[in-house]
């Protein structure tokens, strides 16, 4: 039997014991055994003893080496801070009742006695982890844009993370701040801390936190902070810093101090106040259909609104992403907006422009790149004036790029897509102060863009009939209803069918043509047949009688019908008549003239035309004996109206009086061409002043005898 084994009470317990091998002894194995329980008991005051014991029967005998029992012990108790704890296990007799023994098959004890070892470990206290302070937030930012940040408040807080190892009893740091920044307004300790002593200098909070109510364990706060903005410059100004340093950091136990590392500190940023405000992106939208749409074209605008000449602007770069599967870039134009005002700019270089379709980026996805730069002059200086796209701007003025697009998708049956053009990376670059040298160049705060989309609608129509004219699209009449570019004396209209079911060409369908002047009197019913295409083709010319042939001006009416299955279907097309210039009135700046002065003529004219036409105004000065005496020009165009409208101009000319002229009443007349009849051009109208038109005041002057 033995008493084994004598443990330490204070340090340690038994978990659990047993003899190996599943209740018998290895060392005994595949011999008969009796193994009574075992039992405990304390030596003394410090120390326990286990009792075990083992009895082959039969008399069996056994030698050799083998494991007898096992014991698990439990640590109950940890050494103090920068403690060491030791204890002893000793397997034998220690002040016990029995002493360790072994007997023979006779019950005869084996001498010499049997011995056992003993064992010792022992318990050292590790350093935990190192504490550390930190401020919380680590950033705070103000500005740039109003409100103003002077007067705001914002909270901070100082916390500690610490073992429970270290037991911290006391905390003392400053918190250093800029004071012509930020101001220390209020402050609160966690009632953690028993007893705190918070002084608050110029730019230095100093804290001394001690007497904790429990044990400081993870992150424990320490005190809150309310700062309040004190000062904000004004853009451009560089921005305005308090950092929020923790400096003269001393941790404490009751007896030593205890390590850390180096703290987290805070920084505060107050930007500028900017009173200009952001500039943006505008993605103007498209939609295409509902009828057939794929391989046709259409263009997307970007462009830069509301920019202040104020932020300098001289350069803008972009991604526009879009939906490959529906459309697809090909090609990108510069707008009109840069190289204005670069040729404004006194010595600018021009502009530089990139844009190019970048598919399948891996980063950024399908999307067109551009770039667009004002070069400054030869010095690299660039000057006034700089872009301005305040709110007057239109997105034309201001665009910055014009991207064309091809339809490649579109499905009839399916529902209406739309699909976002949006701007997903976008840079912007101005001068910080364009009378610096040298200039610095920096980046400008944008608002988020307004971005577009692409919208493809379909539909199922059914029988349909458009007509329209010789002229492109959408100058012809094209779609439904709507009107022609105008017509002038003596020129053939063109008249087009269209025939079709659900977009799908109808042929060898006879569409009649009624053909009604303003009047409403009927002048010709045509009949066309529709080609391989579905287009009926017809040809007519208005005519100009010879008595009053003005009194056919005004609006023509061609309306075209077609059955198509057995339903009859129409259109309607409207287009003017008239001559392509009229001349509403010619002035001059007085009546009376010496020789030698210069007479200035304003003519007023305008048109009925859609498309760009070019026009020559030849002003004439016949003298009373009907001598040319001065003659002036002006080289220009005219059109660009819409239906049923006119615009109208104004032309300034000056000619002089030559000494030749005959003293008397004098003529002004005007004549409109396209080009001078020697260079193969014709007359737009009859010359005014010369009866024309009719009822008109013909300027006269007067030439003095002087």
């Amino acid at each position: 039997m033995a008493d084994i084994p004598d443990i330490q009470q204070e340090s340690s317990c038994i978990v659990t014991h047993d003899y190996t091998g599943s209740g018998k002894s290895l060392w005994s194995a595949a011999l008969p055994t009796d193994n009574p329980p075992a039992s405990t008991g304390s030596h003394n005051a410090t120390y326990d003893y286990l009792l075990y014991g083992e009895v082959l029967k039969s008399s069996a005998e056994k030698t050799g080496l083998g494991s007898l029992f096992y014991v698990e012990f439990q640590i109950i108790q940890a050494p103090g801070k920068y403690e060491t704890l030791d204890s002893w296990i000793s397997v034998d007799s220690v002040g016990g009742p029995f002493a360790s023994s072994a007997l023979d098959k006779t019950f005869v004890p084996i001498v010499p006695a049997l011995t056992f070892g003993d064992c010792h470990y022992t318990y050292v206290w590790s350093t935990p982890p190192n504490a550390d302070l930190a401020v919380s937030p680590t950033s705070t930012v103000y500005g740039p844009l109003p409100p103003p940040a002077v007067g705001n408040t914002f909270p901070v807080t100082v916390t500690l993370n610490i073992d429970a190892g270290w037991a911290c009893h006391n905390v003392t740091f400053d918190l250093v701040y800029n004071s012509t920044v930020v101001s220390v307004t209020a402050w609160t300790v966690d009632p953690l801390w028993g007893s705190n002593a918070v002084t608050n200098g110029v730019g230095d909070l100093n804290v001394v936190v001690w007497a904790p109510t429990s044990t400081p364990s993870g992150a424990v706060l320490i005190i809150t902070v309310t700062f309040t903005v004190m000062y904000q410059g004004a853009y451009p100004a560089a921005d305005d810093i308090s950092p929020l340093d923790l400096t003269n950091i001393v941790l404490w136990d009751t007896s030593a101090m205890i390590p850390f590392d180096a703290p987290t500190n805070g920084l505060v940023t107050i930007h500028p106040l900017l009173t200009l405000q952001p500039s943006y992106k505008l993605v103007s939208s498209a939609t295409m259909g509902p009828g057939p749409a794929v391989g046709q074209h259409f263009n997307i605008t970007v462009s830069w609104m509301n920019l202040d000449p104020a932020w300098f602007g001289i350069g803008i770069d972009f991604r526009l992403s879009y939906d490959p599967f529906y459309i697809v870039p090909v090609a990108v134009y510069e707008g009109k907006f840069l190289p204005y005002y670069a040729a404004l700019q006194p010595g600018s270089l021009g502009t530089w422009f990139y844009g190019m379709d970048q598919p399948g980026d891996p980063f950024f996805g399908d999307h067109v790149l551009v770039g667009n730069l004002i070069f400054p002059n030869a010095t690299g200086r660039w000057n006034a004036p700089f872009p301005d796209s305040l709110p007057a701007a239109t997105p034309d003025f201001a665009s910055i790029a014009i991207i064309e697009f091809e339809v490649v998708y579109q499905s009839f049956g399916e529902a209406n897509e739309t699909i976002p053009l949006e701007i997903i990376d976008n840079h912007i670059i101005g001068l910080e102060n364009p009378l610096a040298d040298p200039q610095v160049i920096t980046y400008i705060l944008e608002n988020p863009a307004i971005n577009g989309s692409y919208t493809i609608t379909t539909s199922w129509p059914g029988r349909m009939l458009d007509i329209y004219t010789q002229y492109p699209a959408p100058f012809g009449g094209q779609g439904l209803g709507m009107p022609s570019d105008m017509f002038w004396p003596q020129k053939q209209v063109e008249l087009y069918a269209n025939v079709t079911y659900n977009y799908w060409p109808v042929q060898q369908k006879d569409v009649a043509f009624e053909i009604r002047d303003p009047s409403n009197n009927l002048w010709a019913v045509l009949v066309a047949r529709s080609d391989v295409d579905g287009v009926a083709h017809t040809i007519f010319r208005i005519p100009w009688p010879c008595d009053d042939p003005e009194l056919l001006f005004g609006v023509w009416t061609v309306k075209a019908t077609v059955d198509i299955a057995c339903i009859v279907v129409n259109d309607t097309l409207q287009f003017h008549f008239d001559y392509l210039v009229e001349i509403f009135k010619v002035t001059t700046d007085k009546f009376q003239y010496n020789h030698c002065e210069y007479v200035n003529v304003t003519i007023t004219y305008g048109t009925h035309a859609q498309q760009i036409y070019p026009l020559v105004l030849y002003v004439v000065i016949k003298d009373e004996l009907n001598v040319p005496i001065g003659i002036a020009f002006v080289s220009t165009t005219v059109g660009g109206t819409v239906f049923c409208q006119y615009k109208n101009y104004t032309a300034k000319v000056a000619i002089h009086i030559d000494k030749f002229a005959f003293a008397g009443i004098a003529k002004v007349y005007v004549t409109a061409y396209n080009m001078l009849p020697s260079l193969g051009g014709s007359a737009w109208c009859p010359t005014y002043g010369d009866g024309w038109p009719i009822g008109a005041t013909i300027p006269e002057i007067a030439i003095q005898p002087y």
